[in-house]
């Protein structure tokens, strides 16, 4: 894929990390995914959203700023990184003209998310919760998000990697 400039291929980047393009792409797959395939995908309109589109690049922005770099993740950067990931959910979901009962469906879709934590919290996923409450706007994402974190639930990372880090740290 070839983009325009670095602000389209990062808006690009934000859309297709998220749940909500998750779950449409696999409306239309099971298995692989191809060019003719995806450039048919359904991509939110937001030729009039410029905030929208920047809030979206700042969260790819603060993503890829955590990712790469060197030092080793603390709570505090996972933290921040399981916030940036909510956030960038949620202006996706807005992008698409999404609310919080499609979040419950895609949700509904994604039994595996989170499989590990299931089941010491309830059954809950921490994910799928915190992005729930950024969609609230309840002023209480980063406790949520410190609160899930610190009780070392692992939220936005896949099963596999929680289970290695577990493992490698013989809990």
């Amino acid at each position: 894929l070839l983009f325009e400039d670095p602000r389209s291929a990062k808006l690009w980047l934000g859309i297709v990390n998220t749940f909500a393009f998750d779950w449409v792409i696999r409306r239309y797959i099971t298995t692989t995914i191809n060019y003719f395939i995806l450039e048919n995908m359904p991509f939110p309109r937001m030729e009039h959203k410029t905030a929208l589109i920047d809030s979206i690049i700042e969260y790819v922005d603060a993503i890829s700023d955590l990712e790469n770099c060197e030092a080793a993740w603390n709570e505090k950067a996972y933290t921040q990184y399981a916030f940036n990931r909510a956030k960038l959910e949620v202006c996706v979901l807005e992008a698409y003209g999404l609310n919080i009962e499609d979040l419950n469906t895609i949700a509904d879709d994604f039994p595996l998310v989170d499989q590990t934590a299931q089941y010491a919290n309830g059954g809950n996923q921490p994910t799928f919760e915190i992005i729930r409450t950024c969609i609230n706007d309840d002023g209480d994402l980063r406790q949520t998000v410190s609160s899930y974190c610190g009780n070392g639930f692992m939220p936005f990372l896949p099963n596999e990697y929680i289970r290695a880090i577990k493992q490698h740290d013989g809990k």
